[in-house]
């Protein structure tokens, strides 16, 4: 049975970046249905960028990857998330921008899949929050 699950932007350019976690990435759009705040698109296309200038990604292949990302990820509207997510952002010292995620996933109350171990160890302890990472069985 499927179940539902907030993914972060550092799971989904493994989607279209090889690395060692790469396949875990990969299997997690089986094994959940995903949303993820509006931000997300921001997040890759930025990433992408970089993927062309420094790693030679062809532009119409990024434009590709960016065009069906949608297609795997139901979008959240992410405004009705910025109080929580600076109150978290306060109070642990973090970039507001990943604390979205963790507001979304504390909001609906379901996990949040994420590669970014740092933010996994900041926030492993947040009553109400449920991570799990790309090393996560």
């Amino acid at each position: 049975m499927t179940r539902s699950a907030v993914v972060d932007a550092s799971v989904v350019l493994r989607w279209f970046v090889q690395d060692p976690w790469t396949d875990a990435a990969v299997a997690v759009a089986d094994r959940f249905d995903l949303i993820a705040p509006a931000l997300l698109g921001a997040e890759i296309a930025n990433a992408l960028r970089n993927q062309i200038r420094f790693a030679g990604l062809p532009t119409e292949r990024a434009l590709k990857h960016l065009d069906g990302l949608w297609s795997t990820i139901s979008d959240v509207e992410d405004r009705p998330l910025l109080p929580a997510a600076l109150r978290l952002a306060a109070d642990r010292d973090h970039p507001v921008y990943d604390c979205v995620y963790l507001a979304l996933a504390m909001r609906e109350g379901i996990p949040l899949v994420t590669g970014d171990m740092k933010l996994a160890r900041k926030f492993g302890d947040v009553p109400g929050l449920r991570l799990i990472t790309l090393e996560s069985p």
